[in-house]
């Protein structure tokens, strides 16, 4: 069987992201670690195929579940905001982009070790468990 013509016709990969979407908010919803992390990943599928406007969709969901799982200096909570920028920049919104890191100051203390993380983060054979426990 071909999978790109069940159930009638070829797929896209941005039908196959929208409807992974749906089974996040719906499979996931008691797991906000999980759930954000998938709707990141995806909301930047999204970004790099051309469809802003869909991950901006995940992405609505997904910066409060990672703010809760991770809270609102953790790398991938930060991307999820740049990401959402851009989608706001691309529509046009240019407040709702200036408002996509409102509230978001990170703490100069903090600074050192947040950029440190976001280093580690960047190398993309790291897993963020590890990051963590070298930081400790």
């Amino acid at each position: 069987m071909n999978w790109r013509c069940w159930a009638g016709g070829v797929v896209t990969a941005i039908q196959l992201l929208a409807s992974a979407i749906a089974r996040i908010e719906t499979e996931l919803a008691g797991n906000p670690g999980m759930a954000g992390e998938l709707s990141v990943l995806i909301a930047s599928s999204c970004s790099q195929l051309g469809d802003r406007a869909l991950g901006a969709r995940a992405l609505n969901t997904a910066l409060p579940r990672c703010e809760q799982a991770f809270g609102a200096g953790y790398p991938l909570t930060l991307h999820a905001r740049v990401l959402l920028l851009k989608a706001h920049n691309q529509a046009g919104d240019y407040a709702a982009a200036h408002g996509a890191f409102a509230g978001t100051a990170v703490d100069p203390v903090d600074t050192a070790a947040f950029t440190l993380r976001l280093a580690l983060y960047l190398k993309p054979t790291r897993r963020l468990d590890d990051i963590d426990a070298e930081l400790v």
